[in-house]
């Protein structure tokens, strides 16, 4: 009997590329038991062409918008229908898949019953930057990985690590670490996280491969730097459990060719400032 998979994408306005995704989302050689956007009330023809292709459409006010949140409330909608769906799979409209059996391959890993969750590998295209090529090669090696709460000590942070750009999660132990934290960055990780230090796993599957570039502005830079470190504060417990963030850093850095890394260093500057200057903001308001 085979599984019974659910798929949601979050979308605002998702432009061309969205056509891209759902092409090859729908060229899988697996049969989804729903497929789920929920919207953001685009002004484009998101949720036209997301019909077109087969999917329910929930739609939210932009204002309510939430990453776990969100996508909690779009499981909690599928299970409400169908209470036996097995595994949700997470994408973000943005990416695209490379083979036709990309989801099968994820899938593949929860024959290990240990494992709760599940992610791909993300390549970039040739228009992406220095930093995102590097993050993407750095963050998504070509071999796969099981991590566990025995890995702390050796990949510190990236134990917790994953994606929700391309992830799929086994829906009972999704529902008993209560969905994702209402935070609004970072909910992948934070859930990842308390799987992990319940004795669950958390496998990274290689073969499993979708395209995921874009350009980040100087702005949107210094934005996700900052949601980082509110995400940090929030969740103190993240950092204290599994370590510094910066030290991961630090590796990407030197994870370059040598030359590359004075550009390297200048194209996540804004990334960092809005990291810093936010948990110093915090600290001095705090005192």
């Amino acid at each position: 009997m085979s599984s019974k998979v659910a798929v949601i994408i979050p979308t605002y306005n998702a432009g061309l590329k969205f056509l891209d995704l759902l092409t090859t989302l729908n060229s899988q050689d697996i049969n989804f038991v729903q497929k789920v956007i929920i919207d953001s009330s685009s002004t484009d023809n998101t949720v036209m062409i997301a019909k077109d292709y087969g999917f329910e459409v929930l739609n939210i006010d932009r204002k309510d918008f939430n990453h776990g949140l969100t996508r909690d409330k779009a499981i909690q909608h599928i299970l409400s229908k169908d209470s036996s769906v097995e595994y949700v799979l997470l994408l973000t409209q943005d990416i695209v898949f490379e083979t036709v059996d990309t989801v099968t391959k994820l899938l593949a890993v929860f024959t290990d019953k240990n494992i709760s969750a599940g992610y791909g590998r993300q390549l970039t295209d040739s228009n992406s930057s220095l930093l995102e090529s590097a993050s993407r090669k750095f963050n998504y090696p070509s071999v796969s990985m099981v991590k566990t709460i025995d890995d702390i000590d050796c990949l510190g942070i990236y134990t917790a690590f994953l994606s929700n750009s391309f992830a799929m999660y086994r829906v009972s132990d999704y529902l008993v670490m209560n969905g994702f934290s209402k935070a609004n960055f970072g909910e992948d990780m934070l859930l990842a996280a308390k799987m992990i230090l319940g004795g669950r796993h958390i496998a990274y599957v290689s073969e499993a491969r979708v395209i995921h570039s874009h350009k980040y502005s100087v702005f949107s830079e210094y934005q996700r730097g900052s949601s980082i470190a509110k995400m940090h504060l929030a969740n103190s417990w993240l950092l204290e459990k599994f370590g510094s963030a910066e030290t991961r850093g630090n590796k990407l850095i030197l994870s370059v060719k040598f030359y590359l890394i004075p550009f390297l260093i200048l194209e996540a500057l804004p990334k960092y400032f809005g990291y810093k200057i936010t948990k110093i903001f915090h600290k001095n308001n705090s005192n």
